[in-house]
């Protein structure tokens, strides 16, 4: 090949460098900053508005929110406990699970409580998971720093938890974002999570086993099934109960599309996603079924009788106030709990919202009193009329809704 053929080979890439090198001038005269190849480094705005930065923003301002509904409680770090027996099974509970990890021991039966004979702990509120995650806490803190830590941080995760499944049907990130907030925040959750750590965070399942079940849905495969399996079990490696929870939720959510679907790859989709869930939560499964072999579960009728009795409120209790209110001077709101455990929801707040919502919806045209819900059908004689909002067209699926005019 002669010196003209190779200079003509050679052209392109030799138009190309030039290129390169004009563009990188041209970046750095305007002030973008560009690497030795001419190709433009990340700046700050572009970080800034990448996805995963807008999710850490958004779940740093749900902890922040979660520290302030459960104040005082971030200020209990330096080494304050709540005068309550729950509060030291929990400590015990994050000590018990990083000696027995640091041990390599077993984790679901102790000398340490009822010596000499000691007791199963398949069904204490031990959390096995959490335990093992903050670790490295205890070790470096101490248990009781552990236990306030995640008591402070489980409200925020619940809400970006509750954040990511309404994204699936809101059409707004407002609307998602107020979900997220009205579920972490709650009043119902943040006072289990200041007296029964086990249950907020076990609430925590809930969202993520509707976001998995949803997204297995939307595109069946191996991937996603092994994510929701991992989602249930590691619920139950976090509070057994919730686990009762959340696989009421998932089935809601997937057996109608498996009898819709009568395919073989939803089927195993299924299968996997329960193959993992039970690989997961084995250990706490078969302490649990030990402890019950063993009858050490035997508890006498009237006094279970008495004790729901006492734990429980009834129906009114969905729309009074927290007892916390009592922390912050307003002990006669309080009243109807503060002598139990106030285990149902109080749901003044969400009550008044509600309303609230109704009486917005009430006045938009089309809506029919239907707060959320970006379309809603009127009865006209034998056939349905559709009232869509702009970002709805009857028949067709868009962001936030699936729209089917009646026959």
């Amino acid at each position: 090949m002669d010196r003209a053929a190779a200079h003509r080979n050679d052209a392109p890439g030799l138009e190309k460098r030039a290129h390169a090198e004009e563009a990188s001038v041209g970046d750095s005269a305007v002030g973008v900053p560009t690497d030795g190849t001419g190709r433009r480094l990340p700046t700050i705005r572009s970080v800034a508005a990448s996805p995963v930065a807008r999710h850490l923003a958004l779940l740093i301002c749900y902890l922040a929110a979660g520290v302030a509904v459960t104040w005082p409680r971030a200020s209990y770090l330096t080494g304050t406990l709540p005068s309550s027996r729950d509060s030291a099974s929990y400590v015990w509970g994050f000590w018990w699970v990083a000696r027995q990890v640091t041990h390599l021991t077993g984790l679901w039966s102790t000398g340490h409580m009822a010596a000499p004979v000691g007791i199963d702990l398949g069904f204490h509120t031990l959390m096995p998971l959490a335990g093992l995650l903050m670790t490295p806490v205890t070790l470096a803190f101490g248990p009781s720093a552990s236990y306030n830590l995640m008591v402070i941080a489980v409200p925020g995760l619940l809400c970006y938890a509750m954040y990511r499944a309404a994204r699936l049907w809101l059409p707004s990130q407002t609307g998602a974002i107020a979900a997220g907030a009205f579920f972490g925040l709650s009043a119902m959750l943040t006072e289990q999570d200041w007296y029964h750590l086990n249950i907020a965070a076990g609430a925590l399942f809930l969202p993520m086993a509707l976001e998995a079940s949803v997204r297995l849905r939307r595109r069946p495969g191996t991937r996603q099934a092994i994510i929701l399996g991992l989602v249930m079990g590691s619920a139950m490696l976090t509070d057994p109960e919730s686990v009762v929870l959340a696989s009421i939720l998932t089935a809601l959510v997937l057996l109608p599309w498996l009898v819709r679907q009568h395919s073989l790859p939803a089927l195993r989709a299924a299968a996997v996603a329960v193959a993992t869930g039970a690989l997961i939560a084995a250990p706490q499964i078969v302490a649990m079924v030990q402890e019950l072999a063993a009858g050490n579960l035997a508890i006498q009728p009237e006094l279970l009788a008495v004790t729901y009795q006492h734990y429980g409120v009834g129906l009114p209790g969905m729309f009074e106030p927290t007892p916390r209110v009592a922390d912050f001077g307003l002990a006669k709101l309080a009243a109807p709990f503060l002598d139990n455990e106030g285990l149902p929801m109080f749901g003044v707040v969400l009550t008044a919202a509600a309303l609230f919502g109704l009486a917005v919806a009430w006045r938009i045209p089309g809506s029919s009193g239907s707060p959320g819900c970006p379309a809603s059908a009127r009865p006209t004689g034998s056939r349905f009329s559709v009232w869509c909002r702009p970002h709805c067209s009857p028949g067709r699926r868009s962001t936030g809704c699936v729209i089917t005019p009646g026959r």
